[in-house]
C-alpha cells in the first residue's frame, strides 16, 4: 500500500506506491507518532479530486472526520484505519510487561518541566519518552508528572498510574513517598484510604513527627492516628518523641504495610518523611 515513509524532525510523511503523498502527520508536542493522537493531520490527494483536510486539535482520530475524496466512502475509512496501523506498527513502542522488569536493573531519568526530573526502570525509559511530561504540584512540596490526556484537553495522565494501569476506582500508591520516582518496584494499587496513610506530616505540623501535635487544653503533646474514617486518641506525652514513638506503634498496628512511620533519633531506619 505505501511506499515509504519519511521522517523529519517535526513530520513523518507516508508515500504511496506511485509516488503521491497520500498523509503527513505533523507531530507538534509529541516525540514520536501517537497513531490516536496526532496534533495536525494532513490529507493530500493528486488529481481531478485534489484536496486538502486539516484536521487540528483532533484528539483521538475520527475516520469520517478525515474521509478521503477518492474512491468510496467506505474504501476510504478502511484506507485510512490501514495508515494509522501502519503508523501505529512501524512507530509506536509497545509499553513493556512490567512483570519481566528486573527491580534491581538500571534506571533511567525523564526531564520534567520546572527543572524536574521524574525515574523509571532503564525498561520503560523508551515507551516514556514517546510524550512530553510535566511537572504538577499536588501540594506544597510534592511534584508529581503528568501529561495532559489529549491536545487542548484539561483532563492529565499521571505517569505512574500509566506505568502500573491501577484498576478504575484504585488508587497508585509510592511506597518511599517520592511522587517522581516512578520505578516499578516503588509503586503498588490501593485504595484512597490507605494511599492517605502512607502520607506525611501535614504542612502545619509543629511538632516535627507525623500524628502528633500541642495540645493546649491538655498541656501536653497528643498522639492519635487516622482509622476507619476516624481519630483514634493515643494517650498525653510530655515530649513530642514519646508521642511519636506511640504512633509509630499505632500505625504498624492499623495501617500494616502502608504506614508512614516517623523516623525517631534512637530507632534507625523506617520510612522517610515527606511533607
Amino acid at each position: 500500500m505505501f511506499k515509504s515513509v519519511i521522517e523529519s524532525k517535526h513530520t513523518r510523511t507516508i508515500v504511496s506506491g506511485n509516488g503521491d503523498v497520500v498523509l503527513r502527520c505533523h507531530i507538534g508536542m509529541y516525540r514520536k507518532d501517537d497513531w490516536k493522537r496526532i496534533f495536525s493531520v494532513f490529507l493530500v490527494e493528486s488529481g481531478d479530486n485534489s484536496d486538502m483536510i486539516y484536521h487540528q486539535y483532533g484528539g483521538i482520530i475520527d475516520p469520517i472526520l478525515l474521509y478521503l475524496n477518492y474512491g468510496t466512502p467506505s474504501d476510504s475509512v478502511s484506507s485510512i484505519m490501514d495508515m494509522l496501523s501502519e503508523i501505529k506498527n512501524k512507530y509506536w513502542i509497545q509499553k513493556p510487561d512490567i512483570s519481566l522488569i528486573d527491580p534491581n536493573g538500571d534506571i533511567a531519568t525523564v526531564p520534567l518541566t520546572q527543572g524536574k526530573v521524574a525515574i523509571v526502570n532503564k525498561e520503560m525509559e523508551q515507551w516514556v519518552l514517546q510524550w512530553k511530561w510535566h511537572a504538577y504540584l499536588c501540594n506544597d512540596s510534592l511534584f508529581y508528572a503528568g501529561r495532559r490526556a489529549d491536545i487542548g484537553s484539561s483532563k492529565r495522565v499521571q505517569m505512574h498510574r500509566a506505568i502500573i494501569d491501577p484498576t478504575d476506582g484504585m488508587d497508585c500508591d509510592h511506597i518511599n513517598g517520592n511522587a517522581l520516582d516512578n520505578r516499578v518496584q516503588n509503586l503498588r494499587s490501593c485504595t484512597r484510604a490507605q494511599n492517605a496513610m502512607n502520607t506525611g506530616k501535614g504542612k502545619n505540623n509543629t511538632s516535627g513527627y507525623k500524628g502528633v501535635n500541642w495540645n493546649c487544653s491538655h498541656k501536653a503533646w497528643i498522639a492519635r492516628i487516622m482509622t476507619g474514617n476516624k481519630h483514634i486518641f493515643l494517650g498525653d506525652y510530655e515530649t513530642p518523641l514519646d508521642a511519636a514513638r506511640a504512633y509509630n506503634v499505632a500505625a504498624i498496628k492499623y495501617h500494616g504495610e502502608f504506614a508512614r512511620l516517623n523516623i525517631l533519633p534512637d530507632t534507625p531506619g523506617g520510612s522517610p518523611s515527606f511533607t
